[in-house]
């Protein structure tokens, strides 16, 4: 049996349950008695859950990856003087709460998380339970956004200041999981790095369109605000999208969308995934810009800048409109180098 000795503090997102094997009976409630147990202040069902999302970029991972608990270390009656308590991960845990409740997980192999040790977990003076809360990192989150799924099983060890812990209090079992994604697509920065590519040296074209509404797709090229490409997605596959062909490779650092104002600004989707070819028949996701609402007007458009983490080689550009208000309209279409 393998124990990890912890004290705790817990930010990321994932799968969490707590479970008593025997509840908190009313002999550990009564005030004669200072007992340390763990709350069950979580959903009926003893559960709360995650969603963990970690996103690899050129540049290295965008998102959280630790996990986060609420305080949940009480007390039977609160304490003169301020009082830490410990807390053991118990892998031996593991198949007691899969036999109990038919499951298979596994226990979070040891080196891929690590639980901060934050001094313990703290009980004020005054008080019945933890002001703190408990950190847990995850160090090779790869394993934890497969097939499996993994156990970081967590029991209350011992206390100081005369506290005893519950005998009946059982294991607080965090149930990891993980997604993870990859895109080339930095949302942070707001203006276009790189020089703008001359549209006409060489000639762009327009090189495929799908979901037309309204407009010729050559206005995405004429330089006038006034006029756009718009498309009626109506919520259903195959996403609308347009494909340029700058007409020879280029490296690029950015590219801007201007969004098509024939309808208003409402009729414009702001989720567009991007892809890139060198041929024309095979394309490489750089990823999807999830940003706000477009605003502005023709006379004052709302240019999103869509800047490349890392610099992408491409003779062709294409857009994939998947959301917003099942409208999409572009009015200018720009790179940068």
């Amino acid at each position: 049996m393998k124990k990890h000795h912890i004290a705790i503090q817990i930010p990321v997102y994932f799968s969490l349950l707590v479970c008593f094997f025997t509840g908190c009976k009313k002999n550990d409630d009564q005030p004669k008695e200072l007992v340390a147990f763990l709350s069950p202040d979580f959903q009926p069902d003893n559960s709360f859950n995650f969603s963990a999302v970690i996103t690899r970029t050129p540049n290295g991972s965008v998102g959280d990856s630790s996990i986060t608990l609420p305080p949940m270390v009480r007390l039977t009656r609160p304490v003169s003087a301020a009082v830490k308590v410990s807390i053991d991960v118990d892998t031996s845990l593991v198949s007691a709460y899969n036999k109990q409740h038919n499951t298979a997980y596994k226990a979070a192999p040891e080196g891929a998380y690590k639980i901060e040790l934050m001094g313990g977990v703290t009980i004020p003076a005054g008080e019945t339970g933890n002001k703190d809360s408990m950190r847990i990192v995850l160090l090779q989150p790869n394993i934890f956004a497969g097939a499996d799924q993994y156990l970081i099983p967590l029991r209350l060890k011992n206390a100081d200041n005369g506290v005893s812990i519950s005998t009946r209090v059982g294991a607080l079992f965090i149930i990891l999981k993980a997604s993870i994604g990859w895109r080339n697509i930095n949302d942070a920065l707001t203006t276009p790095t790189g020089t703008v590519i001359d549209r006409k040296m060489p000639q762009w074209k327009i090189a495929s369109t799908s979901g037309e509404w309204f407009g010729d797709a050559a206005a995405v090229l004429d330089g006038d605000f006034t006029t756009a490409w718009m498309t009626y997605m109506d919520g259903k596959p195959p996403a609308a999208s347009l494909a340029v062909d700058m007409g020879a490779a280029n490296t690029l650092k950015a590219i801007t969308v201007t969004p098509g104002y024939v309808y208003g600004s409402d009729y414009n989707s702001s989720t567009i995934q991007v892809l890139t070819s060198m041929d024309n028949a095979t394309w490489t996701d750089q990823g999807i810009y999830n940003g706000p609402a477009f605003g502005g007007s023709d006379t004052s458009p709302d240019t999103r800048a869509l800047n490349f983490f890392a610099p992408v080689s491409a003779r062709y550009l294409k857009l994939v409109f998947t959301g917003g208000s099942g409208f999409a309209g572009v009015s200018e279409l720009n790179a940068y180098r």
